[in-house]
């Protein structure tokens, strides 16, 4: 019995916590993003009322305004940094972004849901949420 209260209440918190992010999208034009409101690295694809969470590429904020990843002095974010982490060890540049500059997406080659982000030569995997795909010509997932 207890085990079954312990699962019913832990499904009320996450219900309730799926229900708070999906409030950021309250009133916010379909296939949009929306800064979290908890770190400037954080973002949400706004599709169909659903709040879908993102996580911007290490040392890049979410500028509203510009609808995506930028360095953090391009962003209009006032919320306080996150604590420094330890420097991860360097990776080599991603063959696939070689010579293209930031900021540009390319699809991925093996599913529609999945698409990169180059920044400084490395390629970034993204997802879009499930039901959308990338489209290159947009620049963002689709239906």
């Amino acid at each position: 019995m207890k085990a079954l209260a312990t699962t019913i209440l832990g499904c009320l918190l996450l219900v309730g916590s799926i229900q708070a992010y999906n409030e950021i999208c309250i009133g916010v034009p379909n296939l949009t993003y929306v800064r979290s409101p908890q770190a400037c690295y954080l973002y949400y694809a706004c599709i169909d009322g659903q709040a879908y969470g993102y996580t911007c590429p290490e040392d890049l904020w979410f500028s509203m305004e510009l609808q995506r990843c930028v360095p953090q002095d391009e962003a209009d974010c006032d919320i306080e940094p996150a604590p420094e982490l330890p420097e991860a060890p360097p990776r080599p540049p991603s063959s696939e972004c070689d010579g293209l500059p930031d900021f540009t997406y390319l699809p991925s080659t093996t599913s529609c849901q999945f698409y990169y982000q180059c920044i400084d030569n490395f390629a970034y995997r993204l997802s879009c949420p499930r039901g959308y795909w990338f489209s290159l010509e947009l620049g963002r997932c689709g239906t």
